[in-house]
């Protein structure tokens, strides 16, 4: 997995208990624009940096047509997603 630390727009639901799941994500280098869509979450727990609470994500994603494992980081008091690692 490389690290990326990038930010991205995410689509999510939450279920009755409150629970964020994510759905599919896109992010820009330059120019160009990714897409992509989460197929399974395997990992999910909460953290602790910097003073920031965050909820992060280990996932199977379906990028750019092929499979890979993502790690997703969402800062609660911002609401801002990121793409940690993939």
């Amino acid at each position: 997995m490389k690290l990326r630390a990038l930010p991205i727009d995410m689509i999510g639901w939450f279920d009755l208990s409150g629970e964020l799941n994510p759905v599919s994500f896109r992010f820009q280098l330059g120019k160009e624009q990714f897409k992509g869509k989460v197929l399974k979450v395997h990992h999910r727990f909460e953290e602790r940096f910097g003073g920031n609470h965050l909820d992060v994500f280990t996932c199977l994603v379906d990028f750019e047509g092929r499979q890979a494992l993502a790690e997703f980081r969402y800062e609660k008091e911002s609401h801002r997603w990121m793409l940690y690692k993939i």
